[in-house]
């Protein structure tokens, strides 16, 4: 039976880092498009292009593609769209609550907007919208 390392249970190797870097990159720019310009209007290829990565990597690590980009580890991020959709306007769609830019990260809200290490951690408060 082989012994376990401590440093190899706490400490991830170079490639698991990277693996996880790489994640934390589509996230982090399929949220900042997704902020931008809406849901409905970003493409994979756009998504993987702002990331510096191939589609295939983005599929790599997102097989379902941007829907799983957009709930990606996050509760917080699920709350969010949560609270969006409750708070859409009269008469305004569920999908149009998810595919209109109506996010802002929480640092403009004042504060980070990221714990931890992980950009894929980022949380997420909806705006202010007008009813209509």
């Amino acid at each position: 039976m082989k012994a376990l390392r401590l440093s190899s249970i706490t400490t991830p190797g170079r490639r698991e880092r990277e693996k996880a870097a790489t994640r934390a990159a589509l996230s982090e720019a399929a949220l900042k498009l997704f902020l931008e310009r809406g849901y409905g209007k970003v493409t994979v290829a756009e998504i993987a292009e702002a990331a510096d990565t191939a589609v295939a990597t983005l599929f790599a690590h997102f097989p379902a593609g941007k829907e799983a980009l957009i709930l990606d580890d996050s509760g917080e991020r699920e709350a969010a769209l949560t609270a969006a959709v409750r708070e859409r306007p009269e008469g305004s769609s569920v999908l149009d609550a998810l595919q209109e830019p109506h996010w802002t990260p929480a640092s403009a809200a004042g504060s980070s907007g990221v714990r931890g290490s992980s950009a894929c951690e980022a949380s997420l408060t909806s705006k202010s919208r007008r009813r209509t």
